[in-house]
């Protein structure tokens, strides 16, 4: 997906979680989040988003990592309201940003830095609209082609980082063969690391699995999906891929 697209993503995804946010108890255990209730998603959520406006709208060159500390939440009353100043902050920062933009990124081999905070606030809001839809029992599943892209994101960006994917000290290769894209990954990771490749070799992959590209996408995050999966081969290694959630 082209920035233009994920900034319209990043925009559905945050009106979509405050469509379901009016009608949740902060106070609601947040089953896809252990130890969160809606509060603790809408704190985190928000704070990821302004932290990433900061970066963006102040083209910060250096390490800025987030710190939650950093944002007060609001009263209950206030909750919905602020998380939407918030997501609209963002959205604004980068519709207005330059093409050019330098700031810091904290992924490597990034199209370009607008790009990469366009395509990570976009999946990371996608991922959480799907944790406040789970608390309203009204899962919506994603669109093909963002579902490939987050998927991407996720195995060839976010994964990679130190101690962020998957990790086994039995070296493991698991495929993601989507039904309805053209799209074909293998995740493949040891104790020390993990990487992809855009391929599937029968000759070395564990076990595959097979499904529409939006329940892949939900699986690969461990969230609920639409439809079913299928695995073909050990599922040993689908577990080994799974205990890092």
């Amino acid at each position: 997906m082209d920035t233009v697209a994920l900034i319209a993503a990043l925009e559905n995804n945050s009106a979509r979680v405050r469509e379901v946010l009016v009608h949740l108890d902060p106070e609601a255990n947040v089953e896809t989040c252990p130890g969160w209730n809606v509060r603790d998603l809408v704190h985190h959520l928000s704070c990821t988003q302004r932290w990433a406006t900061d970066i963006v709208a102040d083209a910060l060159t250096h390490t800025h990592w987030m710190e939650l500390d950093n944002y007060d939440l609001p009263d209950d009353d206030d909750l919905v309201g602020w998380f939407t100043e918030g997501a609209n902050r963002l959205a604004d920062a980068l519709n207005e940003a330059p093409d050019d933009l330098d700031c810091w990124a904290f992924m490597a081999d990034v199209e370009s830095p607008l790009h990469f905070w366009a395509r990570r606030q976009a999946h990371e809001t996608a991922i959480h609209r799907v944790d406040a839809e789970v608390v309203a029992s009204q899962l919506t599943g994603f669109g093909p082609a963002a579902a490939a892209d987050g998927l991407d994101e996720l195995l060839t960006g976010f994964w990679t980082r130190p101690n962020r994917g998957p990790r086994s000290k039995i070296a493991t290769s698991v495929g993601f063969r989507p039904s309805d894209h053209d799209g074909r990954w293998t995740a493949l990771f040891d104790e020390t690391s993990c990487r992809s490749t855009p391929t599937i070799d029968p000759d070395q992959v564990q076990v595959t699995v097979n499904g529409a590209i939006a329940d892949l996408f939900a699986w690969a995050w461990d969230r609920p999906t639409v439809g079913t999966l299928t695995f073909d081969g050990d599922h040993a290694a689908v577990e080994r891929l799974k205990s890092h959630n």
